[in-house]
């Protein structure tokens, strides 16, 4: 199936990126992010108290071992019931992709665990990333709301946009 209008075919490409394991998720979205980071800088509306709170729970999640860290996405995105997965749950939407991308960030930076050098896609997951490349970057951006938003134990299945 390709993905050549995310608005169309939205919840289908949801459903294929949620059928990947965990850790190719956590990647498409680190991709995702190398694709369309310097093109955005992404801020919590005016009325949110998003940023403060996305940047003291970064902090808190970046001072754990990277081990941790890992373990800390896998759980918000895998919806496990766990502390730091609750409280991502209880984000509104603009503080969970701010946090995103944070993290992304901290990736870049080596603050946050990497994926690693040597990793690579499964060949499902590479030609999903494919079929993400030649989006818009609204359709990017919507396909990646549509992702992290459901995630987080006590979040809503599915995010509307």
């Amino acid at each position: 199936m390709t993905f050549t209008n995310i608005k169309n075919n939205q919840s289908d490409a949801v459903r294929a990126f949620q059928g990947f394991n965990v850790d190719d998720q956590l990647a498409l979205l680190w991709y995702l992010y190398k694709d369309i980071g310097s093109q955005i800088s992404p801020e919590p509306n005016a009325n949110s108290t998003g940023s403060p709170i996305a940047g003291s729970w970064f902090d808190q999640v970046k001072q754990a071992s990277k081990e941790e860290q890992l373990q800390i996405q896998r759980d918000i995105a895998t919806r496990q019931d766990t502390e730091y997965s609750r409280q991502y749950g209880s984000l509104d939407s603009s503080t969970k992709l701010f946090f995103w991308y944070l993290l992304a960030q901290g990736m870049e930076e080596g603050s946050i665990i990497q994926v690693p050098s040597n990793y690579s896609l499964p060949k499902q997951a590479q030609q999903f990333l494919e079929q993400l490349k030649p989006l818009s970057l609204e359709d990017k951006i919507t396909f990646a709301k549509s992702v992290v938003l459901p995630m987080g134990s006590g979040s809503p299945q599915s995010t509307q946009i």
